[in-house]
């Protein structure tokens, strides 16, 4: 029976993570070598074990272990040869590398320093002697990168702040606005007051037309435009008089394309709501002149409140959002605000809802996986997995079709064991096939990162399946790490007890910066497809270029997400980017179709250095 973690009740104290370190031992005795990994396990280290020098030294390119333990004397590929593999490539030239000999003359010692090696240990050895090795290369590891990190920091937060701009407009952009409404909810909720906060979500209309008459570039301008009416309108005397403390000052940002939101706090009574969209509306539908032509717009507005319809942000905009999608279907020439009704009133949406808590019950759901490809060996050493719903009347349907109507606890319960269970059966399937450690990963939503009972669930499920817990990696959007940070870093914890990996995904769209990674224990980074469709541009090839080498300075892998270009995968490659996923190597694949790449070697013709 696999150890739990139960997380302690939440109580006033630092919580202090150290992530299990993880050494390969390369060992063509079988005595020595069982013995070895059974000292290293017993002092808490995740052991990988290889048995030849060529084994090693794909298991080295592909899992990156913090230490590296070697036999010299081997078949084939003695150690000399795997340390001068591993010096030669990027990834693993300054793993710690230390060789386990009987030979003692001078010669061999230097020609083992000369390649690169770290220490030697002679055999026979006690564990002490070991242990005392191999804690000694760790630590001198960490002193080694304390200054990296140092030099990077500033790189880290310019970056990280770039994160919540619109790049455009230069308005704070959808997260922006996210964590600007959750820092104020979070101060509100310390204080009581009567008065509300409205969240105003409006479209410019007609924007397809505007492109088509104007031009791209255009359009661009005025957007910018827009936006810079937005801004004055915010600091307006007129508006400003009924505001009193200074966090409560307007806030606008740009979501997406031609839509924008107005964040208002401080508001007491409904007609003031009506006396600000009214001189927003006057300001931004007077004519813009744009390369010497004028363009009128027209706009939709929809109106949240807090906290009316919610407590929390990311579903006060959501709600702003849809009251203006209702006024923009139902022809309101005036704001619409958001009520229940609106929700009720989408008949589709309730029936789809319905249909979803059946579909768990009929077996409707299934799972597709798109390999992730080292791009050292060119071999398949992952699949994400993708929930799709075979609908009986509507097809094949995605994720963002009807999680997001996914809001019941049970509901989300279901689907969530249903989806690492079904992933770790058909990972273990996949294991036997590769020749290579291959994980699965399963992508958790904030609501399902959030279930109570989440970490003795996927204990059950791991020992239900015989997966091992290390092949197996739980992918978390960044929002998910906001919110109460003691019990974020419990739960990852606990996930860590078992032995499960955990990534963020998308990472550079959310609320998260590159200098809060080392609060938690992280093993991947996967890079949002934003940022990789991009790459050509110099801006976001540096942007990328400073995600990979501050994760590398933090031993964390990085993964590419969305590569579709033999242009992007060269600069992934340049940069020394671990692994890619993306359409360029493969589309998301049904199990057989992945058990048939993993018999073919599981390489990628696609993706050979040239």
């Amino acid at each position: 029976m696999r150890k739990r973690f139960l997380p302690p009740p939440l109580i006033r104290q630092k919580v202090k993570l150290a992530a299990v370190k993880t050494i390969l031992v390369i060992e063509d005795d079988p005595n020595l070598r069982k013995s070895i990994v059974k000292i290293l396990e017993n002092e808490n280290f995740h052991v990988l074990a290889a048995t030849d020098g060529a084994r090693g030294v794909e298991l080295a390119q592909s899992q990156l272990p913090d230490l590296i333990l070697c036999d010299i004397l081997m078949p084939e590929q003695d150690g000399y040869g795997v340390l001068n593999s591993l010096r030669h490539t990027q990834e693993t030239s300054d793993i710690p590398f230390i060789f386990l000999t009987s030979k003692s003359d001078l010669s061999d010692l230097r020609r083992g320093m000369t390649l690169g090696a770290d220490d030697y240990v002679p055999k026979p050895f006690d564990a002490q002697d070991l242990i005392d090795a191999v804690q000694t290369r760790l630590a001198k590891k960490t002193r080694q990168m304390q200054p990296y990190l140092d030099q990077l920091r500033q790189a880290a937060e310019s970056l990280s702040r770039s994160a919540y701009i619109d790049l455009l407009t230069s308005l704070p952009n959808r997260i922006g606005l996210h964590r600007h409404l959750q820092q104020y909810l979070g101060l509100r909720s310390k204080c009581s007051s009567d008065d509300f906060i409205a969240v105003v979500c409006l479209e410019i209309t007609d924007m397809t037309e505007i492109y088509q008459v104007h031009g791209y570039a255009a359009a661009d301008l005025l957007l910018q435009e827009v936006a810079s009416r937005l801004r004055h309108c915010s600091s307006e005397p007129a508006i400003k008089s009924t505001i009193k403390p200074t966090s409560d000052q307007p806030f606008s940002a740009r979501l997406s394309g031609a839509q924008f939101a107005i964040l208002r706090p401080a508001l007491e009574h409904s007609d003031e709501l009506d006396a600000l969209i009214e001189s927003f509306t006057q300001q931004l539908s007077a004519p813009y002149w744009i390369n010497g032509r004028e363009i009128e717009i027209g706009l939709h507005w929809g109106v949240a409140l807090h906290p009316h319809h919610s407590n929390r942000a990311e579903q006060l905009v959501a709600y702003g959002e849809t009251a203006l999608r209702w006024g923009q279907e139902n022809g309101v020439t005036d704001y619409q605000l958001y009520t229940p009704e609106i929700e009720a009133a989408n008949c589709d949406l309730k029936q789809l809802t319905e249909e979803l808590h059946r579909a768990a019950k009929n077996d409707e759901f299934y799972l597709l996986y798109q390999p992730q490809v080292n791009l050292i060996t060119n071999r398949i050493i992952a699949v994400e997995s993708f929930l799709r719903w075979k609908h009986p009347r509507r097809g094949v349907l995605l994720p963002h079709k009807f999680l997001p109507l996914a809001q019941d606890r049970c509901l989300v319960e279901t689907m969530t064991d249903w989806t690492i269970r079904t992933a770790c059966t058909q990972a273990v399937k996949f294991q036997s096939l590769s020749i290579v450690p291959m994980s699965v990963s399963v992508n958790l939503s904030y609501l399902q990162f959030n279930r109570p009972n989440l970490i003795a669930t996927v204990g059950d499920i791991l020992d239900d399946t015989g997966l091992d817990p290390a092949l197996l990696t739980l992918e978390l959007t960044e929002s998910s790490l906001m919110g109460d940070q003691s019990k974020v870093c419990l739960i990852l914890a606990g996930l860590q007890e078992l032995g499960v990996k955990i990534a963020i995904d998308d990472f550079g769209m959310g609320y998260s910066s590159l200098k809060d990674l080392s609060k938690f224990p992280l093993d991947t980074l996967k890079i949002d497809s934003f940022f990789i469709q991009n790459l050509p541009e110099e801006h976001y090839a540096a942007v990328v270029s400073s995600i990979i080498a501050i994760s590398q300075t933090l031993r964390l892998k990085v993964i590419a997400e969305g590569v579709e270009t033999e242009q992007q995968l060269g600069i992934l490659r340049k940069y020394g980017c671990h692994a890619m996923q993306g359409h360029y190597h493969s589309m998301p694949l049904l199990p057989d179709e992945i058990a048939t790449l993993l018999q073919q070697g599981g390489r990628s013709p696609l993706l050979q250095v040239i």
